[in-house]
């Protein structure tokens, strides 16, 4: 009985990796291409296999030696949670294929960053995928090189390089990346358009008077055409402000309110004799 139970703590004993703990390093592993150094340095016959995996528990790097590699699915890497466990990859990488133990301790691939110019962001990407980047159409950028979909480029596997293009007067850029008048803006468009804000602004009250002045979220083709439009919005403000204070003015010297006013305010002066 009792060579029974010693032989089922052997075999599971033998169903899970046993790790050997050989160094600590608070920061960072080193390099890949050390790791067969540190392999011939640290590890012998019987575990040869070198690794260093970020320990889950304790928020430090572990050097390991072990006696085979491990292989890991896709989108995933190795930690250390008492044991070789698996962890999705970070948030700024990604593992389209399987990752093995043999001189990996994260996932191999950064996520694009979509920052060049003219370049946003289209999508994030998975764990198994890389981030898809496009052209900012609003302010007249386009791809260099036609994307195999219209809409977006996989920087992965495509130049997602941007240029600025010029349409001619009166026509605009569309979310198609095609040159269209300003009044057919947006359009029915394949790719979907790039939000901004919009600004509306209602002035009211005014008897049967009503402002309104709306800036649609378009157009602005360059930083020049959004310093315009501001300005235009602004001049349309100070325009209201004085047309209501002249109205008030008007309605005042019909009423005599104004008179009245002005003549409270110079009888309570104060003239000092010098």
């Amino acid at each position: 009985m009792v060579q029974i139970i010693y032989l089922v703590i052997v075999l599971v004993s033998m169903s899970k990796p046993v790790l050997a703990i050989i160094g600590l390093n608070q920061n960072m592993c080193p390099h890949t291409s050390q790791w067969s150094l540190r392999s011939t340095s640290l590890c012998n016959k019987s575990e040869p296999e070198y690794l260093c995996l970020f320990d889950d528990n304790e928020n430090v790097y572990k050097e390991i030696c072990q006696k085979n590699s491990d292989t890991q699915r896709p989108g995933y890497e190795f930690v250390i949670r008492g044991e070789l466990d698996d962890k999705e990859c970070d948030k700024d990488r990604y593992q389209p294929i399987k990752l093995t133990t043999a001189g990996h301790s994260r996932c191999m691939f950064d996520k694009s960053k979509c920052s060049e110019e003219g370049q946003l962001v289209y999508d994030n990407g998975t764990i198994i995928s890389d981030r898809l980047c496009r052209c900012d159409y609003t302010h007249s950028y386009s791809f260099v090189n036609a994307s195999k979909n219209n809409c977006f480029c996989d920087p992965s596997t495509e130049d997602c390089s941007c240029y600025k293009m010029n349409c001619p007067d009166k026509l605009v850029l569309s979310p198609d990346y095609m040159c269209i008048e300003l009044k057919k803006f947006p359009g029915n468009n394949n790719c979907q358009e790039i939000k901004r804000p919009q600004i509306n602004i209602d002035v009211s009250n005014q008897e049967k008077g009503h402002f309104t002045i709306i800036i649609p979220k378009v157009l602005a083709r360059n930083r020049k055409d959004l310093l315009i439009l501001f300005s235009i919005f602004f001049g349309a403000v100070s325009v209201i402000g004085l047309v209501y204070r002249y109205q008030y003015y008007l309605k005042g010297k019909r009423t005599g309110k104004y008179d009245k006013a002005t003549k409270s305010r110079t009888n309570n002066h104060t003239y000092i004799s010098l």
